[in-house]
This record gives structure tokens, sequence and C-alpha cells, in this order.
């Protein structure tokens, strides 16, 4: 029905270990390096980026083996056309209860940054239009707030949507976070969520960077294999949070995109000629 993304990092990896996970809004944290879901879940995607080697980690799947992770990133920020491996067409189980973690291995100490996608199933994207909505977030400066050294957090980023939507009710079928040319600072980002009104899991998407006036994003988001994201109403646009490698201020100029599917209209009617299923 809906999408989560949860976040991985360390400023200090070396030997095969558990990455702390960030603190997290939909699954309760086991120790340092846990996610507990609340409800059965199913992994549909996995991020890893800056280790040589990375597998994720649960009892349920120790029943087989904890698969491990391929691609991966070669540093934790996203590079053009980013490694992400895609997991939607075979999910992984994730039972209710049940802690999911993520160990990493680096040849020499440095940062890992990885995020894992929950869903509680795939849900295709609706028929209709789909229409592009674009956001911008200029020239902001954003400092996480890092809970101790070798860490990092989610922080609000401030974005200001350039349309108007008609009234009614939205499907988010894509999501695209572009970052541009840096200011100041070294705090390259690496991923971006949005935050729903009234719906708990928050989806995200890699930090796209610009090269060359151009940037290349995964085709796995792009073409909507991880299915609806989640949903809004018209009057109630997402705001968005941004996870950076680093703990100092940076100033970036960052793009959003959000691909939609208009699927009822200001009464709740549904627009079956105008972007529904009814």
């Amino acid at each position: 029905m809906a999408v989560h993304t949860s976040a991985f990092y360390y400023g200090n990896q070396l030997a095969l270990a558990e990455l702390p996970t960030l603190v997290d809004q939909v699954l309760t944290q086991s120790g340092t390096g846990g996610l507990v879901a609340p409800r059965p879940l199913q992994i549909i995607g996995v991020y890893v980026g800056g280790a040589d080697s990375a597998q994720v980690v649960a009892p349920t799947l120790a029943q087989v083996t904890a698969p491990w992770i391929r691609p991966l990133e070669t540093a934790a920020a996203p590079a053009s056309s980013p490694a992400l491996a895609s997991l939607a067409e075979h999910p992984l189980p994730l039972p209710a209860g049940e802690s999911v973690r993520l160990k990493a291995n680096r040849g020499s100490a440095g940062v890992v940054a990885g995020l894992l996608f929950f869903a509680d199933r795939v849900e295709l994207p609706p028929a209709g239009p789909r229409y592009i909505v674009k956001g911008s977030a200029a020239n902001t400066a954003v400092v996480p707030a890092a809970p101790a050294a070798y860490l990092a957090s989610w922080s609000p980023l401030p974005v200001a949507w350039n349309e108007q939507l008609p009234a009614g009710r939205y499907k988010i079928v894509c999501f695209e976070f572009i970052a541009g040319a840096a200011g100041t600072g070294t705090a390259a980002p690496i991923a971006a969520r949005l935050v729903l009104a009234g719906q708990t899991f928050r989806p995200g998407t890699l930090a796209f960077p610009m090269v060359g006036g151009k940037y290349q994003n995964s085709r796995y988001l792009y073409d909507s294999a991880f299915g609806v994201l989640g949903e809004f109403e018209s009057f109630a646009m997402p705001s968005v949070e941004v996870l950076e490698n680093g703990n100092a201020a940076s100033t970036y100029d960052f793009t959003v995109y959000m691909h939609v599917v208009r699927v009822a209209d200001a009464a709740g009617k549904p627009c079956g000629c105008n972007g529904g299923r009814g």
C-alpha cells in the first residue's frame, strides 16, 4: 500500500559489522543496529554505498542464508546511475516482531551508508495520466543533527512546490531528488524521504548528483518498480527530509520531482477519466 525507507550509517566502518541505524518513525530500534517490524513487511530494495561487501541479516532469512547485497556503490553518496538492488519482484520477508540488520565491510576505515526499502505489499501504479510536479530548495544550508561522531540523521528540508494541484487525492508513483552544485561544505546528500500527512510510512529515494548539467536516475525508481510510494491530498503537499554524508553544514541547490496520478476529486469521487481506476 505504501513504501517506507530506513537508513543505516557509520563514518568509521571497517571489518564486517552491523551498521548503526538512524532513528526511525515506523520500525522500532533494537540495540544500535536493529529495526523491528511492527507488522509483516517485505524488503523490496537495498542500497549500500562505501562498502566492499554487505548483507541483510534477520532470523527468517538465516533459515536459508543472510543475503549478500549486489550491486554496491563505491562511495557512501550515490554516483550518476547509482547501484540499487531492486527486490520488488522477489522481496525478502520480514515477519512482525522480527529484527533486521545491515552488515557491511570495508578494506580501510571509512563512511558506509545503507538504505532498506520496506512495503507491506507492492501496489501497482493506477491507470490514468501521470503528472510530474516540481519543487525546489535553493541554497539551503542543511546541518545533519548527528547524535554522535561518525553518525548522521534525517534533517527537514524546506521545499517550495512550483505548482498548485487541482483539489483531490493523488498517488505518488515516482520520487526524484536531485542535488545540484555544492556551494560550501562537504556533506554530500545520500537520500531523501517524503513526509506525508496521515501516512506513517516515509517513502525515500537516492539523492542523484548533477553531472555536467545532467543526471542519471535509477531505472528501478523511475520505472515505478516499487509501485505506489504513498498518497496525499492536494491541500497537504508532502514535505521532504534529507540524509547527508557528514556532520558539517553544506549548501546545495535541490530539485524535487514527484510523479503523481490523480485518483479522486475534492469530493472523494474516483477520477476514472482523469487519473484513477474508478
